[in-house]
């Protein structure tokens, strides 16, 4: 009730969105989640706050996994620029590679699968690029 009031007080709160958004993906709400983290994304672009770079990473997650890929391309690409040396970045560069490739934009899509093979070798993002890899082209 705490972050709902606060959001009520203040819909543009970045608190309050990454708590509600984190609260509803949780729960496994994700129709209910992905409003807050998509503007808590929008008010915190460069991942800045505490709760940043999660808040970032579920959203393309998010946004995904709904077909929403231009969103979630943004999304992976403010986290990548934000944050480079982040742990998560297989992830998120795996996610970009799945918004490229739905977009028809195989061959930006297999580079960042192979750069998920080629600087991460050992994350376990790797077999799923390796896997994404063997699709076939989307453009085709």
């Amino acid at each position: 009730a705490r972050w709902r009031e606060a959001y009520q007080a203040d819909p543009a709160s970045l608190e309050a969105n990454q708590k509600l958004g984190g609260i509803y993906y949780s729960l496994k709400l994700r129709d209910k989640a992905i409003p807050f983290l998509d503007k808590a994304a929008e008010l915190d672009p460069k991942a800045a706050s505490k709760e940043g770079p999660w808040t970032l990473l579920a959203a393309a997650y998010i946004n995904a996994e709904k077909g929403e890929y231009a969103r979630a391309r943004a999304q992976s690409e403010a986290f990548l620029t934000a944050l480079p040396d982040d742990p998560e970045v297989p992830q998120m560069r795996y996610y970009l590679g799945v918004a490229f490739y739905h977009t028809k934009e195989d061959e930006r899509a297999r580079a960042e699968w192979r750069t998920i093979l080629e600087k991460f070798p050992g994350s376990a993002w790797a077999e799923k690029a390796r896997r994404a890899l063997e699709l076939k082209p989307k453009g085709e």
